[in-house]
């Protein structure tokens, strides 16, 4: 055999063998660790986008991290809820991406906004916070929170904050600011 065709041939099983094992050559979210800030929040967006304009709570809800979805049992109800809002709707990611970490600091969060117009034609906010790399807790890596807040009431109080880093997992859904108000008294 000619060099060519003993590497050719050596290629072939070590890819083989590499298949037959199982080996993965990376997975989506292996890839999201060495994108931009602006490129996983599209890729996400993207994800996200396909699951609330099919009307799918299960797709939004394994879209979280293995993490986020063992803390927050409520997590498939919440998805659900989010759904019922603007399920069928179109998302717009905004401008602007907030990326907190670096592959040498051990993690890498992503934060960015979209706009929801749901099929009433009511407009919402979409604040998702994503987990693209976690050297010391792969399980963490995916979806850790979002809110979806109502995008055209100006009596948002001062006092709401959206989901960030140090926020707890899971999805929070505001219908009204009325009604938060009524679930948070002391909030101004």
């Amino acid at each position: 055999m000619h060099g060519k065709q003993v590497a050719y041939l050596m290629g072939a099983f070590l890819v083989s063998a590499l298949l037959l094992t199982g080996c993965q050559f990376g997975t989506d979210e292996d890839s999201r660790a060495t994108m931009s800030g602006e490129d996983a929040s599209a890729a996400r967006f993207a994800e996200l986008s396909d699951a609330i304009s099919g009307s799918d709570a299960e797709a939004l809800t394994s879209a979280f991290s293995e993490e986020a979805r063992s803390q927050d049992g409520d997590l498939a109800e919440q998805a659900g809820d989010l759904i019922s809002a603007v399920g069928g709707g179109s998302l717009t990611p905004d401008q602007g991406v907030n990326t907190q970490g670096s592959v040498p600091s051990g993690s890498i969060y992503v934060v960015s906004r979209a706009t929801i117009t749901a099929q009433d034609g009511s407009r919402w906010l979409l604040n998702v916070v994503d987990c693209t790399y976690n050297e010391d807790e792969p399980k963490k890596v995916g979806l850790w929170a979002m809110d979806l807040y109502p995008a055209e009431q100006p009596d948002e109080p001062e006092s709401y904050t959206s989901s960030g880093v140090g926020s707890d997992p899971g999805i929070v859904v505001v219908r009204t600011w009325e009604e938060w108000r009524s679930e948070h008294p002391h909030a101004s």
